[in-house]
């Protein structure tokens, strides 16, 4: 609700499947211009915080909401339909005119250590997200993350609370179909499709310790690519 600022009630944690995780916080020494009359090296300055790295998740049935909502925003949901005795719900994502993009926050544990270790990144979004879908391999997303603080220690954030554990269905490449003008075409051998949302990550102010004030939405991006096999000239 207060961007940067941990909840302390009402936390409902997740916890996400996950493929890689490099998200991490990072602050250069820069090289002081001081001239001091001898070879000795002045001593160097703090640069500001940058929390950034990419996190790469199977595309499945439970998590990619989460994702599509932090990428895009809350979609618009109709439904349920009945198709075929199943109740079906239909989930409209688009990108908003105004800045609409939730922040979170991320926590990666290593609970296998002796005294294992939780780093938390707060004030999170989305700035990229990359998804292709073709071929044999594993269906994956990877989202671009910017955040604006690190907070490390030896008790979890959702400590106490009930962690809703999202198992993994996933989607296979064959789940996929594609339509053009509202008819199926059946000869696409891959897509690509990246989405920027240009995040601003140069929102530091004076007297915040280096770390994010904001991450506001720029112009949206949508990129891709399709590959198809060559049949005739449609």
């Amino acid at each position: 609700s207060s961007y940067g600022t941990p909840k302390t009630a009402g936390k409902a944690p997740v916890s996400v499947p996950f493929n890689s995780c490099d998200v991490r916080l990072t602050r250069a020494l820069q090289q002081a211009a001081t001239i001091r009359g001898d070879r000795n090296p002045v001593d160097p300055f703090q640069g500001n915080k940058d929390v950034q790295g990419s996190l790469v998740v199977p595309v499945d049935f439970s998590v990619l909401g989460y994702l599509m909502k932090a990428a895009i925003g809350s979609p618009v949901t109709t439904g349920p339909v009945d198709v075929s005795g199943t109740d079906v719900y239909t989930h409209t994502f688009k990108i908003d005119a105004v800045n609409s993009l939730p922040s979170f926050i991320l926590e990666r544990g290593f609970t296998d250590l002796a005294q294992p270790i939780h780093q938390l990144y707060s004030g999170c979004k989305v700035n990229t997200l990359e998804l292709t879908v073709g071929g044999d391999g594993e269906l994956v997303a990877t989202l671009g993350i910017m955040g604006a603080d690190e907070a490390s220690g030896t008790t979890s954030y959702a400590d106490g609370e009930t962690i809703e554990n999202l198992f993994t269905e996933r989607f296979q490449q064959f789940d996929a179909s594609a339509e053009e003008g509202g008819a199926a075409v059946n000869l696409l051998r891959e897509f690509k499709l990246s989405l920027a949302n240009n995040l601003d990550g140069g929102s530091y102010v004076i007297g915040g310790g280096g770390a994010r004030r904001a991450l506001p939405e720029g112009i949206a991006g949508v990129s891709g690519s399709i590959s198809a096999l060559f049949e005739d000239d449609a």
